[in-house]
C-alpha cells in the first residue's frame, strides 16, 4: 500500500474512533451533539441546554434548580448514586458557598437549589433518581439541607422516606463555622488550611467554591473589616497553626484585619485587583509546604489549582449570576476537577483571555496530546453563543503561524 495512503487510511479510522467516544459521552450526559464551529464567521441560533461540543460543554436550564439537575446529572449519570443530596436556598448564595465544601468525601452529593414553598416536581425526581445511599458516618442521612431551607421542604423529605440533617446559623460566619465542625465530625479532623471569604462580595468569594468542592478544605467569612467570633472559634479548632488564604483584595479586607489573623497561623491573600484578574490567579496559584498535625510526623501541605499548561477543565461562569458557580462546584468535586473562571454575558474578559493563552495546547506537525476543556454554566442567556465562540477559540490547539496571522 501507497504509504500516503496508508496514513490517510490511519487518520480516517482514529477520526471515527474519536467520533465514536464523543457519541458516548453525549449519551452519558444525557446532552445533545452540537458541532462547535472552529473559525466561526456568523452567529447561529443560541446553544441550546446542555450542548456539547468539541471543547466545550455547556451545562444550563429555564432556571436555577434545572440548571442544577443538568450539572447533578453530569456528576452522577446514569445509575451513579450519591451518598446524600445537599439542598440549600436559591436565594442565598453564602449557605451555597458553604455547601461546596461538602460535595465531595465524606458526605459526596450534587448541590440543588430550592425555592420558596413547597420542593418542584423536577427536584423530587432528580432526588428519587439519585437514590442516596446516606452518609456512613452520620446515621445513614440521606439529604443535607444548608442554610434555611423551607419547612415545606424538609417536610417532603420526610415523606419520600429520606433521612435528612439540617445546618443553620444565625449569621453566615455562624453557619460557615457549624459546617466546618461538620464535616470534622465525619473525618476527625479540623483541616489546617481554610479559605476566608468576604461575606458580601459574592464576586471574590465564590473563587474559592470549586477548589472548597474539590478539597474539602472548608470556607469561613469575614464581614466587613472584621473577624466574627465564629469564624474566630473555628480557625480556633485547628490542632496546629491553621493556613488561611484571603479571597479579597487590600481595599475590602484591610492588612490590619489580616495581621489580626496571624494570631491563629499563617495568612497568604490570593492576589488580584478584579474578581476576573483574582480567578485566574487563583488558576495559577499553588502553595506547597508540610504540615505538623500533631507534636511528631509532618505531612505534606498542598493547596491551589497551580495550572501552568494544557490539560485542564476549567469551569466558565457568568459574574452576575453567583449561585451557578455554587451549583457548578459539584463538577470539581467528582470528575472534572477545575478552577472556575469568570466570564460576562457576551464577553470574555482580558485578564481571563491572557491566562487561557498561556494553557492552550500546541498544534503543527507535532501537536500536543493533551488538551483542555470548558464547562460553561447557564442557559443561552447566561452564556451567549457569542461567548461560547470566544472560549473556543481560547482553549483549542495553537495552530502554526498563528501569531502572525489573526483568526477572527
Amino acid at each position: 500500500m501507497n504509504p500516503v495512503n496508508y496514513r490517510h487510511s490511519q487518520r480516517r479510522v482514529r477520526l471515527a474512533l474519536y467520533g465514536l467516544i464523543l457519541l458516548l459521552i453525549t449519551t452519558a450526559v444525557g446532552g445533545a451533539l452540537i458541532p462547535s464551529p472552529l473559525y466561526p464567521e456568523t452567529s447561529a441560533d443560541p446553544a441550546p441546554t446542555n450542548a456539547i461540543g468539541a471543547l466545550t460543554t455547556q451545562l444550563g436550564g429555564p432556571d436555577l434548580l434545572a440548571t442544577g439537575v443538568s450539572i447533578s446529572r453530569a456528576v452522577y449519570p446514569g445509575a451513579a448514586r450519591a451518598r446524600a443530596v445537599i439542598l440549600v436556598p436559591e436565594d442565598d448564595w453564602r449557605a451555597g458557598l458553604v455547601a461546596a465544601a461538602l460535595t465531595g468525601p465524606p458526605v459526596t452529593g450534587p448541590i440543588l437549589p430550592m425555592p420558596a414553598g413547597p420542593m418542584p416536581p423536577e427536584a423530587v425526581e432528580e432526588i428519587e433518581r439519585l437514590n442516596p445511599r446516606g452518609i456512613s458516618g452520620d446515621g445513614g442521612i440521606q439529604v443535607l439541607a444548608v442554610g434555611a431551607v423551607d419547612e415545606k421542604v424538609l417536610n417532603q423529605i420526610i415523606q419520600m422516606g429520606l433521612r435528612y440533617r439540617t445546618i443553620d446559623g444565625a449569621t453566615p460566619a455562624e453557619l460557615a463555622a457549624r459546617a466546618d465542625h461538620y464535616r470534622a465530625i465525619l473525618t476527625g479532623n479540623h483541616p489546617d488550611q481554610v479559605l476566608l471569604v468576604p461575606v458580601d462580595f459574592p464576586e471574590y468569594a465564590m473563587i474559592a467554591a470549586s477548589w472548597a468542592a474539590q478539597s474539602g478544605h472548608p470556607i469561613l467569612f469575614v464581614e466587613g473589616a472584621t473577624l466574627p467570633l465564629a469564624t474566630r472559634r473555628a480557625l480556633d479548632l485547628r490542632p496546629a497553626e491553621a493556613f488561611m488564604y484571603v479571597f479579597a483584595p487590600e481595599r475590602i479586607l484591610p492588612r490590619d484585619v489580616a495581621e489580626e489573623m496571624v494570631f491563629f497561623g499563617h495568612v497568604q491573600r490570593i492576589p488580584g485587583d478584579d474578581p476576573f484578574e483574582m480567578a485566574t490567579a487563583f488558576a495559577r496559584y499553588t502553595d506547597r509546604g508540610t504540615v505538623l498535625p500533631w507534636w511528631f510526623g509532618a505531612t505534606p501541605r498542598i493547596f491551589g489549582w497551580g495550572v501552568s499548561g494544557a490539560g485542564h477543565n476549567f469551569i466558565f461562569v457568568n459574574i452576575d449570576e453567583p449561585m451557578h458557580a455554587v451549583i457548578a462546584s459539584g463538577l470539581s468535586s467528582r470528575g472534572t476537577h477545575g478552577p472556575l473562571l469568570w466570564i460576562e454575558e457576551d464577553h470574555v474578559p482580558e485578564s481571563t483571555t491572557e491566562f487561557l493563552a498561556t494553557t492552550r495546547p500546541a498544534g503543527g506537525p507535532r501537536p500536543d496530546p493533551l488538551m483542555n476543556r470548558g464547562w460553561l454554566i447557564g442557559n443561552e442567556n447566561s452564556v451567549t453563543l457569542t461567548t461560547r465562540h470566544q472560549i473556543h477559540r481560547n482553549l483549542r490547539a495553537i495552530r502554526p503561524k498563528e501569531a502572525l496571522i489573526d483568526d477572527e
